[in-house]
């Protein structure tokens, strides 16, 4: 059994870590070291993971001031002694079966394919599902797909080859130094898509922990910096107008969509605008809002003209149902 470095970036996270950490002792699969990497928590972190440390030889605490998620994930994976690296979230769950599945799955699949998935549970505060992702079930070649549906959808859903995360220079510091972060994940995943194949797992093992009152907040943060990650992506490898053309539009529109529903016209403008100056110079994007969706950001100003007609020529829809679903994720039969 090859061995599986489990990391997880902690800041602030005492509320929730002892959870999280169970959910990894748990694990079928037990060849696991796990690195908790303290990025300047003020909270008591260190000392609870601390304390789990000295019952069971597998957990190890790297502290580091605070540096953003991509930096502290990295120097977990810099620590790291595994084949694999399977990230985690402070506040997530797994189900007790994800790491076994996702190394076998991998194993299975060759040298060739550096990546393993699987879809997730939307989780509350209590650890309980009430939702669940779309199943996207894809393998081998999914940089197009991964582009426009983020396959993953969150930070502790895939395990990948070591090799792989080091070659593609593991996560990047550039979202959280432009004051975008949130979408370190999903450019990882990407950069690792570009290089090589995925392979899904198509059980639902992981609990990806959501405060249903802060989703509009979240959401309107994610797509800001899907938006400065499609423009970083376009610089560094020219990516075709018409691959992220439908991608960046449907961001850019749920943005508005969002900021209108939740801050009302006159602030929803403000925001607006604060986009358009932050992407006045990434023409790569602004050129990429097709005409479908400028009609409709056109009849959307007609109705909110206090938005502002400087925005008409910037700005882009559509947010996801969700639907119920309750229960606790490691006691979900596979």
């Amino acid at each position: 059994m090859p061995l599986v470095s489990v990391v997880i970036p902690a800041y602030n996270a005492g509320r929730t870590i002892v959870e999280t950490l169970n959910s990894v002792l748990r694990q079928s699969y037990e060849n696991l070291e796990i690195i908790v990497v303290d990025d300047g928590s003020t909270d008591g972190t260190c000392k609870l993971v601390r304390a789990l440390a000295e019952r069971d030889a597998r957990i190890r605490v790297i502290c580091q001031r605070k540096s953003g998620v991509a930096l502290a994930r990295n120097a977990g994976i810099t620590a790291a002694r595994g084949v694999y690296i399977a990230p985690l979230d402070a506040d997530d769950l797994w189900h007790p079966k994800r790491v076994q599945l996702h190394v076998e799955a991998l194993e299975a699949a060759g040298p060739d394919t550096a990546v393993a998935y699987s879809p997730f549970y939307l989780i509350d505060r209590d650890g309980k599902a009430f939702a669940k992702s779309v199943l996207y079930n894809y393998s081998g070649d999914v940089f197009e797909r991964q582009l426009g549906q983020n396959l993953v959808g969150n930070g502790s859903g895939l395990t990948v080859r070591r090799s792989a995360a080091v070659e593609v220079g593991g996560y990047s510091s550039l979202l959280f130094e432009k004051g975008a972060q949130g979408c370190e994940d999903f450019l990882f995943q990407l950069e690792l898509a570009r290089r090589y194949q995925y392979v899904c797992v198509p059980h639902y093992l992981v609990g990806y922990r959501k405060y249903p009152g802060n989703m509009s907040s979240d959401l309107v943060q994610m797509r800001y910096s899907q938006l400065h990650m499609y423009a970083y992506l376009c610089s560094k490898y020219g990516l075709p107008k018409e691959s992220v053309s439908k991608h960046a539009s449907e961001i850019l529109w749920s943005l508005v969509r969002v900021v209108l529903h939740s801050k009302g016209k006159r602030a929803a403008g403000m925001e607006i605008l604060k986009w358009v100056r932050d992407l006045h110079q990434v023409t790569h994007i602004i050129e990429c809002l097709t005409e479908f969706v400028l009609a409709k950001l056109g009849r959307l100003l007609r109705r909110f003209p206090e938005v502002g007609i400087a925005v008409a020529s910037r700005v882009t829809a559509g947010v996801g149902g969700l639907f119920p679903l309750h229960g606790v994720i490691e006691h979900i039969a596979l």
